[in-house]
């Protein structure tokens, strides 16, 4: 016996069986290893993908820019889209509702819906003042469909519109027997200047790259 390595081969003969379970527990604890940390970057992608399906893909809100600071975030070259946004009785404290069903109104660009949240499902983004988008839960309770014509009734009066398509739920409205509304910008905003409230709108952007700069 020249080393005490030489001993390695002589005692592989001898404990063949055993030097077998200890390859088979290194395997097995390999292949374990593996596929926890498997299922743990599957649930992170997962858990990412729900948040973003329910709270959209953007990095800041500024809360009630100016038309001139909106402008200049359009004009970003490392902002990739944003919108405009502001919604009422979020809360569900005031009188609105959609066929006896109480309402969250929202308001905003068409990037909301289809970049930053992308939960537009069927029909169209609302162009027009008279048009409404609402949630899939509401499709359901209300049995409503596209081209239907619906009251939104409010504290500042009742009104009309015409529903362009439905969207995704927002979690106030797959929590409870709430319907969801979205509305075009300019109609949001004139709707909340019937009922004599103070807009406070927000910015939602969502950046290529992040570059956020406090003074």
């Amino acid at each position: 016996m020249k080393s005490y390595l030489s001993l390695i081969p002589i005692s592989a003969k001898v404990r063949k069986r055993q030097n077998r379970m200890t390859m088979l527990c290194i395997i097995i604890s390999v292949l374990l290893v593996t596929m926890i940390f498997s299922m743990a970057d599957m649930a992170i992608r997962m858990e990412k993908t729900r948040v973003i399906k329910e709270h959209g893909n953007w990095h800041i809100m500024l809360k009630e820019p100016s038309e001139q600071q909106i402008e200049q975030i359009a004009q970003r070259t490392d902002v990739m889209t944003s919108s405009r946004y502001d919604g009422l009785n979020f809360d569900l404290s005031e009188d609105y509702t959609i066929n006896g069903k109480s309402c969250v109104i929202a308001g905003g660009d068409n990037a909301i819906l289809t970049e930053i949240y992308d939960n537009l499902t069927e029909g169209r983004y609302p162009t027009k003042k008279d048009e409404i988008l609402l949630s899939n839960r509401s499709k359901e309770l209300l049995s409503l469909k596209i081209g239907e014509a619906i009251t939104v009734h409010t504290p500042a009066g009742d009104f009309g519109y015409t529903i362009s398509g439905f969207g995704g739920d927002v979690t106030i409205t797959t929590d409870a027997d709430i319907v969801g509304a979205f509305l075009n910008w300019t109609p949001s905003k004139v709707l909340q200047k019937q009922k004599e409230v103070s807009l406070l709108p927000f910015v939602l952007c969502a950046f290529t790259r992040i570059s956020i700069f406090v003074r």
